[in-house]
C-alpha cells in the first residue's frame, strides 16, 4: 500500500523526504507535517460542506417527487381496478350469445 500512494513509488518518497530534511531541518519536519495535516483536514471539511450544500436542494427535490408519487399512487390503483373491471365485462360479453 505504501508504494502506491498517489502513484508515487518508494524511491520518490525517500527523495522528497531527503529534500525536505535538507531544506527545513529535522527539527521542523514534525511541525510542517502537523500543519500539512491540518490543512488537508480543513480542505476535506470544506469539500464536505460544499457537497452538502449542493446535495441539499437535490434531496429536497427527491423528497418532493416522492411525495407527489405517493399522492398519485392511489389514483393509479383506482385506474387499475377500473381497467380490471372493464376487462372482466369484456370477457363476459364476448361469450356466445344464446338466442331462443
Amino acid at each position: 500500500m505504501f508504494h502506491t500512494i498517489l502513484f508515487i513509488g518508494f524511491p520518490e518518497i525517500i527523495t522528497v523526504l531527503i529534500i525536505a530534511v535538507m531544506l527545513f531541518g529535522a527539527d521542523k519536519l514534525p511541525e510542517i507535517a502537523r500543519t500539512f495535516g491540518k490543512t488537508v483536514r480543513q480542505m476535506r471539511d470544506a469539500s464536505d460542506d460544499i457537497k452538502r450544500e449542493i446535495m441539499k436542494p437535490v434531496d429536497d427535490v427527491k423528497n418532493e417527487v416522492k411525495t407527489q408519487t405517493d399522492e398519485v399512487s392511489p389514483f393509479q390503483e383506482v385506474q387499475k381496478e377500473i381497467a380490471d373491471a372493464r376487462e372482466e365485462i369484456e370477457e363476459f360479453t364476448r361469450g356466445p350469445v344464446k338466442r331462443d
